[in-house]
């Protein structure tokens, strides 16, 4: 009986640890994978306002013009420096 509940005890604890082993490494896991895509989401948005902000510059320069244009950053410049 006591051989037994012994074995009982020792398969119990030992079955406890790895799950707890295995919860913990996947709480690990999770984290450092959201942390990653936190970091990709950061990079792609900084690429998506390069991105624009070029694109403005480049249609401004290509077509100048002397009136102020909505979501012109060189326009939003002129005209806070009060010359546009």
């Amino acid at each position: 009986m006591k051989t037994t509940n012994r074995i009982f005890w020792t398969t119990f604890l030992s079955i406890n640890f790895v799950i707890i082993f295995v919860c913990v490494s996947a709480a690990i896991t999770t984290h450092k994978e959201t942390k990653l895509l936190d970091k990709k989401y950061i990079r792609a948005e900084m690429n998506l306002y390069y991105g624009s902000d070029t694109s403005a510059r480049v249609s401004h320069y290509a077509r100048g013009h002397q009136t102020w244009r909505p979501f012109c950053p060189e326009c939003a410049e002129l005209q806070r420096k009060g010359k546009l």
